[in-house]
């Protein structure tokens, strides 16, 4: 009687290698390798196989034409829809570029699991135009969504990756910022940006408190009697002048 306990093997949409269906890089090709469940018989397959190796029902592709028909805010090609993870996404393949709203975003910063989706996934062909052409076509670009030009943020301010946003709609990403963004989570990029901020508000309060103190003294000789000022040195100057002529006596 066979094993029920043999795990089940996939095989890799890419190379066709047979790969665990828990495994999430193929061995022979390194191709990332996500699995999706099978429409019509609910058995797992790797996504981007045509077809169910159970039942033989044909497989939707995890990409497709956007249903917004966002468009790229470097060449204006219409946005593809992708899943990396669990995370919903539109994607270039003509600059490479991806396009992410905050909810995603912030899933990706604060999920382990999304990260590694994210470090290990295989854009599918290199970008038609080198990225130096696609980044010197325009410097601020609009938000695909609502067409308002995107502020640019170093994100963290410490991480030297520097991506477009709208704050109401999501992030712009150039072709590999998105994994860089991961690395330098996973780095502890995020607990060396809130040491530099503390710094700086630490900073910022000395320098108030030397403003204040500034301000006081100079309040103080602004608010003070001329009139007093006047006798004091009215006085001392004749204190010298008697002393003086005390010696000149003698």
């Amino acid at each position: 009687m066979p094993s029920t306990d043999r795990k089940k093997s996939l095989q890799c949409p890419n190379c066709g290698a047979e790969t665990d269906e828990n495994t999430v890089r193929c061995a022979y090709c390194r191709s990332v390798l996500t699995t999706t469940a099978c429409p019509a018989c609910f058995t797992a397959v790797f996504k981007g196989v045509k077809f169910c190796p159970n039942c033989g029902a044909a497989i939707v592709d995890g990409k497709r034409k956007s249903s917004k028909k966002l468009l790229c805010p470097r060449c204006e090609q219409l946005l593809i829809d992708s899943v990396i993870g669990d995370t919903k996404l539109h994607e270039c393949d003509h600059c490479g570029g991806i396009w992410l709203d905050v909810p995603a975003f912030n899933k990706i910063c604060a999920d382990r699991e999304q990260q590694e989706h994210i470090l290990l996934y295989k854009e599918p062909n290199e970008p038609a135009k080198p990225q130096s052409e696609v980044r010197s076509k325009r410097f601020y670009i609009p938000c695909p969504e609502c067409g308002e030009l995107m502020n640019q943020k170093n994100y963290a301010r410490v991480s030297g990756v520097v991506v477009d946003v709208c704050k109401q709609h999501g992030i712009w990403f150039e072709r590999h910022e998105l994994q860089r963004i991961v690395n330098f989570i996973r780095s502890g990029g995020l607990h060396k940006a809130r040491e530099a901020e503390k710094a700086d508000i630490q900073a910022e309060q000395s320098r108030l408190k030397a403003m204040q103190s500034s301000q006081s003294i100079i309040h103080q000789s602004l608010m003070s009697d001329p009139n007093e000022q006047n006798d004091s040195e009215s006085r001392t100057l004749i204190d010298v002048l008697y002393t003086v002529a005390k010696g000149f006596l003698r």
